[in-house]
Formats: C-alpha cells, sequence, structure tokens
C-alpha cells in the first residue's frame, strides 16, 4: 500500500502515507511514478525546498506513518462511525483487498471493521444513474480517488438513499474546517507545556507535537500526539494560531543530533528497505532515519 485516503458521512477525514511502502519497486512502476507520486507530501517551506530530488515523498510529513501506525488509526477512523458502519468505494474491489491487508489475513480484521465494501458503481447501476449523473470531480481529486482506497461509512444503506443527485453532489463538496485556537507552548528538551485558548493540557496526555508553517498560506498548523485515556479533556488534532510566533527551535534541534549515536544512525541507515544505489544515497537514508527518529520512532 502507498497510501490510504477515507471521509466519514460525519464530516471527519483521515489521510496518511505509507512509511514502509516498497520504493524500489514503485520507481520502477511508471504509471505510479507518473500518477501516484506526484500526489504524495512533498513538504512546505524550507521542507520542500530541501527534500532531496531521489525521495518519493518527504519523510518527516506528519501524514507519513509506519504500517502499523496507520492499521491502528484506521480501525479507530472506522469505528467511530458506529456499529453499523458501512464501507463504500468506487471501482473497490481491490481497495477492499488493500485495506484488509493492512492486518494481514481477511479473518485477521479487527472488531467492528466490515469484511466488505459497497460499490458505488455497482450503487450507481442499481438506482438507473449514469456515469455522468454522479458528482463530478476535478482530474486532481479524481486521480487520488482512484490512486488510493477510498472508504465512505455511513449510518445506514446506501450514501445516496433518500437524497438526489443534486443533493449527493453538494453534500460532497463541503469542506471540513477546524477551527482556529489560541495557543502557547512552553518547551524544553523532554518537556513541554501547551496551552489551548488559555487552558493547559493536563501533564501526561501530549506526548509529542509538530509546528507547520507555510507563511503563504494562512495559520500554522500544529499536530498534537496524544495519548487518548477514558475521560479524557481533550484528544485529536487542531489547526491553531499560534500566539508566540518567534519560538526558536534551533536549541531543541542541536540537543536532538548531540545525543545522536553515529554508529547506530549508520547502521539504521544502511538497514533500511529503501536504500537506493545512488549518489549520496546512504546520506538521505541518514536524514530519513533521523526524521523517523524524531517523531518518536524507537532508536535502537
Amino acid at each position: 500500500m502507498i497510501s490510504i485516503g477515507m471521509v466519514c458521512d460525519d464530516g471527519r477525514e483521515y489521510y496518511a502515507v505509507n512509511r514502509d511502502m516498497p520504493v524500489r519497486r514503485i520507481r520502477k512502476h511508471q504509471w505510479l511514478m507518473e500518477n501516484v507520486v506526484p500526489h504524495l507530501p512533498k513538504g512546505h517551506g524550507d521542507q520542500r525546498i530541501h527534500m532531496p530530488k531521489r525521495w518519493l515523498f518527504h519523510y518527516a510529513d506528519r501524514r507519513v506513518k509506519h504500517r502499523e501506525t496507520i492499521a491502528a488509526e484506521v480501525a479507530e477512523f472506522i469505528r467511530a462511525a458506529g456499529p453499523d458502519v458501512q464501507l463504500w468505494a468506487n471501482y473497490g474491489a481491490y481497495d477492499h483487498v488493500a485495506l484488509a491487508q493492512l492486518w494481514g489475513r481477511m479473518i485477521d480484521l479487527p472488531e467492528g471493521v466490515p469484511m466488505f465494501t459497497h460499490d458505488i458503481q455497482q450503487e450507481a447501476r442499481r438506482l438507473g444513474f449514469g456515469w455522468d449523473e454522479l458528482p463530478s470531480r476535478s482530474p486532481q481529486s479524481t486521480t487520488r480517488s482512484r490512486t488510493h482506497a477510498t472508504t465512505r461509512p455511513s449510518g445506514a444503506g446506501s450514501p445516496n438513499r433518500g437524497k438526489e443527485p443534486d443533493q449527493v453532489k453538494e453534500m460532497a463538496e463541503q469542506p471540513f474546517e477546524p477551527q482556529a485556537h489560541g495557543v502557547r507552548i512552553e518547551a524544553q528538551p523532554g518537556d513541554a507545556t501547551i496551552s489551548l485558548d488559555g487552558v493547559p493540557i493536563p501533564r501526561g496526555q501530549v506526548v509529542g507535537y509538530s509546528l507547520e508553517h507555510d507563511v503563504a498560506n494562512a495559520l500554522p498548523i500544529l499536530v498534537l500526539h496524544t495519548r487518548q485515556p477514558d475521560g479524557a479533556a481533550w484528544e485529536g488534532l487542531a489547526r491553531v494560531a499560534v500566539a508566540d510566533p518567534q519560538q526558536d527551535t534551533g536549541e531543541q534541534i542541536a540537543a536532538f543530533l548531540a545525543n545522536i549515536n553515529p554508529a547506530a544512525l549508520e547502521r539504521a541507515a544502511l538497514e533500511r528497505d529503501d536504500l537506493a544505489d545512488e549518489r549520496y544515497a546512504l546520506t538521505a537514508a541518514m536524514l530519513a532515519t533521523l526524521a523517523d527518529w524524531a517523531q518518536g520512532k524507537e532508536q535502537p
């Protein structure tokens, strides 16, 4: 699996890129290189400028995750839709196979994940709709919908039940925009205090965070990686307004690098599945390994 995208009729969305994808095989596949790879995350601002050209995607992007993480998050996303959740996809026969492979065999599907996916094309034929009567998409979104496994949970029945085609189209085009929050972060190596709208998040709930800001693209995005105990006061992701834009992360980065074991870094880079046979390949592998470690992956 390269990536997976999901939407729910309650407004939630999920998108992730498989950090463990078979990069060497993908490089040899012309159609994937022309139609899928260009849509993978490439970072913003300095990240995009300094991304090595040989990378298919930016390893430090918050949407790039290991397969095990994606499997757990996808299961939770589906189960959150309720006990009567249904999966829907366009030409989705193989999409369901790829989805099930996240957990291994078909009989290994987690509880609450349906064992089959409804197909939009089959439902359209049943209702007498032609291709031109289905909600239209831009060329880019059409490409992504056909190259990424897409599921659509719904409460009951088909997503078109009780709705005329125009109503379905209007629903599909309504964006889901998270609200902005005032945020303050007081951080030092090994500890951070984060407040949302003046209210500190209890210690122990946040296990990590990443801040991304494309200055030409409105507000920064702060992603909080949280524990999710029963009765948590806050959980999930938020787009936020940053109260202290002068925060300097240089000292934190220097402290992180100072604690890296050079021998362990070289061994980990040489053992990567995506290590290429190209000039500077080892350096690129080391940078990707550092990005993994910076995001919390356990170091050897």
